[in-house]
């Protein structure tokens, strides 16, 4: 059933600032199994609505999810949004592609 690999990210405040007063972050991460898939039509629409860009749901095993709110997938970063559990063996990680977590500005396109 889960037959491809994403990194979920976990991050953590340091006590140091950085050059301009902003806070500093280190990160682990840990590799998960998962499904991939493109969200729906309908998932697509309404977060569009909402100012989300929703691109995938990936689905792992509940045990393995720690509340991190950013995942890796094939080299970029993703925001989840939205976790469902839709059964006792699957969670639900809807994620959308933010610039700002792949060294971008947010404007960036």
């Amino acid at each position: 059933m889960f037959d491809d690999e994403l990194k979920l990210v976990s991050r953590t405040p340091t006590k140091n600032r950085g050059p301009r007063g902003q806070v500093l972050y280190t990160e682990e991460k840990r590799a998960v199994m998962c499904e991939v898939f493109p969200v729906s039509r309908d998932e697509y629409f309404r977060g569009a609505e909402n100012g989300i860009n929703p691109e995938f749901e990936f689905k792992i095993n509940p045990i393995e999810y720690n509340g991190e709110k950013i995942v890796e997938y094939d080299g970029r970063r993703f925001s989840i949004y939205r976790i469902y559990k839709a059964s006792p063996d699957t969670l639900e990680l809807y994620a959308e592609f933010v610039p700002g977590l792949n060294g971008g500005s947010p404007d960036d396109n």
